[in-house]
């Protein structure tokens, strides 16, 4: 019985080049602006969350989950990480 090795054929690795790609473009996409970005209404939003004030200008959603990263002792980006 005559055994012959399995040729890899350079297509047998096109998905790991591919995969790769994909990587690479989501960090170059993502890695900069993570973990999002603080703007006013951001700010006015975790400013209640400290304060413990929810009104109904902005999402009381997202004062509440602030409000339980702050006494995480979290950082206000870890709530953009979530999103």
């Amino acid at each position: 019985m005559h055994v012959t090795a399995k040729r890899h054929d350079s297509r047998s690795y096109q998905w790991v080049w591919a995969l790769s790609t994909v990587i690479v473009i989501a960090v170059v996409v993502y890695i900069p602006p993570w973990p999002g970005v603080f703007t006013v209404d951001s700010q006015a939003i975790y400013s209640d969350a400290i304060r413990g004030s929810i009104t109904n200008w902005y999402s009381p959603g997202i004062t509440w989950v602030w409000s339980i990263a702050e006494r995480l002792n979290l950082v206000p980006g870890a709530v953009f990480a979530g999103a």
